[in-house]
């Protein structure tokens, strides 16, 4: 446990602080502010499926931010 944690794998945790997070809260901040832009193009700029921009937009994602 010692190795996962000094590694930054440990799953629990909220946000960006989650070890299979993809992007920061700043990020997400930015998403949202995007929207009128298709989310594919969202989706390709950071690297993450349109489903995710979708859930992030619509509250879904990233619910504490």
């Amino acid at each position: 446990m010692a190795d996962r944690d000094a590694k930054g794998r440990q799953r629990c945790g909220f946000g960006e602080n989650h070890g299979l997070a993809k992007l920061t809260a700043k990020q997400v901040l930015e998403i949202r502010s995007m929207r009128g832009i298709k989310q594919v193009h969202i989706a390709k700029l950071y690297g993450i499926d349109q489903s995710h921009v979708s859930n992030i937009i619509n509250g879904k994602n990233w619910v504490r931010l």
